[in-house]
């Protein structure tokens, strides 16, 4: 009997051996396979969407020039603490979903090519 119980102790040894290691590989090809959770939905009226911190006071926020269509936005010394990004097609209401990957909430993602409440793209959506 003992025998057998060590011999499953090696084979899950082996078995979490092997699971990291995939793991590993799946970082390092770009194999995660993410979901999609909706979360809640933000209105643009100015063509743009702004994250920061709450805690950031938006008069002492300083936007920096951007040819790109996004932009850092600093505070009073010069720290990083938001973006300002462009939106695909103006003024609208975009889905705002969670990004998970093994059970972890990894980002957030605003699909800005919704169109009458249809995503453009192929996510594997989650729901809430």
């Amino acid at each position: 009997m003992t025998d057998t119980y060590t011999d499953l102790d090696a084979a899950n040894a082996r078995i979490e051996e092997l699971e990291r290691l995939l793991d590993r590989l799946m970082d390092d090809f770009h194999l995660i396979n993410y979901e999609y959770e909706p979360v809640g939905s933000v209105a643009v009226d100015s063509g743009q969407v702004t994250i920061t911190d709450p805690a950031a006071r938006s008069e002492d926020l300083e936007v920096g020039p951007s040819e790109s269509g996004a932009a850092t936005l600093t505070n009073g010394f010069g720290v990083p603490v938001g973006v300002n990004v462009a939106t695909a097609f103006g003024d609208g209401r975009y889905t705002v979903y969670s990004v998970i990957s093994r059970g972890q909430r990894v980002g957030a993602f605003i699909d800005f090519t919704e169109f009458q409440g249809q995503t453009q793209l192929p996510l594997n959506t989650q729901p809430r």
